[in-house]
């Protein structure tokens, strides 16, 4: 039931050493975190404004750093990892 609710209602998607979050939460819900451990690495992930991140592409942050890519590469080097994922601005294109 645990990962259902990952994966069909957070959208919590783990594909090899990558992750995806793709949000159908209900639209009221404002954010929402996940703490996953990868190996001997933590992932702090926070999705702000999810309903906004499944109409629209996300900016996601690592560490403070933006990436290219609403994908997360996983890394398992016993750090702990900072994770942020807001909607994309509606008139802001992809980068990459």
């Amino acid at each position: 039931m645990y990962r259902v609710g990952l994966e069909s209602i957070l959208g919590f998607t783990k594909l090899g050493n990558t992750l995806l979050i793709t949000p159908r939460v209900p639209a009221e819900w404002q954010e929402y975190g996940i703490e996953y451990r990868f190996g001997g690495s933590t992932w702090a992930i926070t999705v702000h404004e999810p309903a906004g991140v499944a109409a629209h592409n996300a900016v996601v942050t690592v560490d403070g750093i933006q990436l290219d890519t609403a994908i997360i590469p996983l890394v398992d080097d016993g750090a702990r990892h900072e994770v942020t994922i807001r909607p994309r601005a509606p008139d802001t294109a992809p980068v990459g």
